[in-house]
């Protein structure tokens, strides 16, 4: 595996396993690895997991995608917190909740739209989340962007 890792890192890559369990894939994961199927794979599920790794989205067997899931949820132990993030942070997601785009979040706080784009990414480490849609649910569920 060590001699793919780096190939890993740069390209999405699809693993076929006849046999898998949760820690041999956490540790292909931990490495870079992206897409896992089985052998009873059809064509078509073969086919939608080369593009979802060539595009680095984690592809996993269902029945390891559950496992995966439950264990995950064990493991989290909070809930993020709205004071964890800055008031700088707040304003931005207030906005972002209201649909502003990067731009006219950038123009209503007279910074940058790097700046904002630089703010977003620590939001969403902060609030766990992925994307901008689950930042705006995030910020819906605890009030913010009402005004």
């Amino acid at each position: 595996m060590a001699e793919h890792v780096d190939l890993a890192k740069r390209i999405g890559i699809l693993c076929l396993f006849a046999h898998y369990d949760l820690p041999t894939i956490i540790r292909y994961l931990q490495a870079g690895f992206t897409g896992f199927i089985t052998p009873q794979a059809t064509v078509a599920e073969l086919a939608t997991a080369l593009l979802a790794t060539s595009r680095k989205e984690i592809v996993l067997p269902p029945a390891l995608a559950s496992q995966a899931l439950a264990a995950l949820a064990r493991g989290i132990q909070t809930v993020p917190d709205p004071d964890e993030l800055t008031e700088r942070e707040l304003e931005v997601l207030a906005l972002l909740a209201q649909g502003l785009t990067n731009k006219a979040i950038a123009q209503s706080l007279f910074l940058s739209v790097r700046t904002i784009e630089t703010h977003l990414r620590s939001i969403y480490g902060k609030l766990a989340v992925a994307s901008r849609t689950e930042a705006v649910l995030w910020a819906v569920r605890h009030g913010l962007g009402s005004d």
